[in-house]
């Protein structure tokens, strides 16, 4: 569909470009006494002709071309439709110009390859004439001198060393007089002609590059690529996972699986959090809490998708508000700074517990029954930093020692963050979402990637592409 579409798009550009005619000059370049590019040039050996071919394009010649043309047009408009190119090994310019009529490219073509002579010999004249007047002005300051020297030998006495040397200088002056003169008679008898035009402006034949079929060609040619780009952006986007059947593949333990309709952004405050809750989530805490029963239970909940180490997994409110239903006292850490916390972004939290500047007890936020919040805190940018820290250790072994359920939550695994707290955690669970985490991501997950801690499984999230692809949470309706 893509290669039929591209066709048709090649037809019409070939249709327009068919409207476009173009005619061609071409213009011997004669070397000029005075000639700014060549001022030493003679016979063969004109040198520069892209420096040439570059004036042709300048303002100056355009506003003599359109003197001949007797029409009142900017220079940017007339340069527009010019080509000038070189061949190689040649004195030669070749001049181009298209336009929409053909009468109008013959006559522009003329314009610009006349203008361009002119303006060279203007030049050239111009420059010779500014020698002769310096020369002259030399021979008349050297005739002056000659004068004074020949009163002086007049004055001397003979025979004397005076004389001898003001004869000697009379000779020098005068020598120097002839050189002068010679050099104005050689500019006298050199050439003023700039060039000619060689071949007389002519439309030249459209040929098979500027035909319709070449368009076309050229239009399913680039259909054809883009249908191969778009073939290699659905095959990557198949290389997603698409269900829990790759983690399954992945050799990966599944620890549960949400909706995302289910996914929370905040604390559902005044409720009691069960009744919010799906099937999905309780089916998620028993597997949990079975599975691993030593309390208190230390949990870092981590991306397996390469998202910023800002952003939070998508489960990370429904994870905590499940155990938090289940009456375990639960205290979630947002060690990523992307959890959103509906309004406690200005209060302070980890990094402050951190730096030692509150105690862990000031920090703590009430988040619903059986629920309390550590948020990141104001310094969100200084938590990897921190969390480096001695402090780290000793603030997760405080927390343990307020709840039954610590969630930790980071970015992605790989990230650092997630590498320095899973040393200080029991388990590890990771979240994959559909559409959105690669199977080489999920590859490269294993029981040895979290040691010392526990492999407690993937959480899939199933739900639209689109918006799994954002990578943060959506509040319930």
């Amino acid at each position: 569909m893509l290669a039929v579409v591209g066709a048709a798009l090649g037809f019409v550009g070939g249709t327009l470009r068919a409207d476009s005619v173009t005619a061609r000059t071409a213009v011997l370049i004669a070397p000029l006494e005075g000639n700014p590019f060549s001022p030493d040039g003679s016979g063969e050996d004109l040198m520069n002709l892209l420096t040439e071919a570059e004036l042709v394009s300048s303002d100056a010649v355009a506003r003599l071309s359109a003197e001949k043309l007797g029409v009142a047009i900017a220079s940017e408009e007339l340069l527009a439709g010019l080509s000038v190119t070189v061949p190689p090994n040649t004195q030669i310019l070749e001049f181009e110009y298209t336009a929409t009529d053909g009468d109008m490219a013959v006559r522009r073509a003329d314009a610009f390859s006349e203008a361009y002579l002119d303006y060279r010999r203007a030049r050239s004249e111009g420059r010779s004439n500014e020698l002769t007047e310096r020369i002259e002005a030399q021979i008349e300051q050297r005739v002056q001198e000659v004068d004074r020297l020949f009163r002086d030998l007049d004055e001397a006495p003979i025979p004397s060393q005076e004389r001898t040397l003001l004869q000697g200088q009379i000779d020098s002056v005068s020598t120097q007089i002839g050189q002068l003169r010679t050099t104005l008679s050689e500019m006298g008898m050199g050439s003023s002609d700039p060039g000619q035009v060689i071949t007389p402006a002519a439309i030249s034949s459209s040929g098979f590059l500027n035909s319709r079929a070449l368009y076309s060609l050229g239009g399913l040619i680039l259909g054809l690529i883009a249908g191969l780009v778009l073939a290699v952006l659905r095959s990557e986007r198949n290389a997603s996972i698409q269900g829990v059947d790759d983690i399954e593949a992945a050799s990966l333990p599944l620890l549960g699986q949400v909706r995302f309709s289910d996914l929370g952004v905040g604390p559902t405050r005044g409720e009691s959090s069960a009744s919010t809750f799906g099937s999905s989530w309780r089916q998620l805490r028993v597997s949990l809490l079975t599975q691993f029963r030593k309390r208190p239970l230390t949990i870092l909940l981590a991306s397996a998708s390469d998202i910023p180490e800002s952003q939070c997994p998508l489960s990370s409110w429904g994870m905590a508000e499940a155990t938090a239903s289940g009456t375990l006292d639960t205290i979630l850490v947002d060690a990523s700074g992307g959890l959103p916390q509906g309004g406690t972004d200005s209060h302070p939290g980890l990094t402050e517990v951190l730096r030692g500047q509150i105690e862990l007890s000031e920090a703590l936020v009430r988040a619903g029954d059986h629920l309390r919040v550590l948020p990141a805190g104001m310094a969100k940018e200084d938590i990897e930093d921190l969390l480096f820290s001695p402090s780290t250790s000793k603030l997760i072994d405080e927390v343990k020692r307020l709840a039954d359920v610590v969630l930790i939550v980071a970015g992605p695994i790989r990230g650092s963050r997630a590498r320095v707290i899973t040393t200080m955690v029991d388990v590890v669970i990771v979240e994959a979402a559909g559409g959105v985490t690669g199977m080489q991501e999920l590859a490269n997950m294993s029981t040895q990637a979290v040691e010392p801690a526990e492999l407690g499984g993937v959480i899939y999230v199933d739900g639209p592409r689109r918006l799994l692809a954002r990578s943060v949470p959506y509040a319930r309706s």
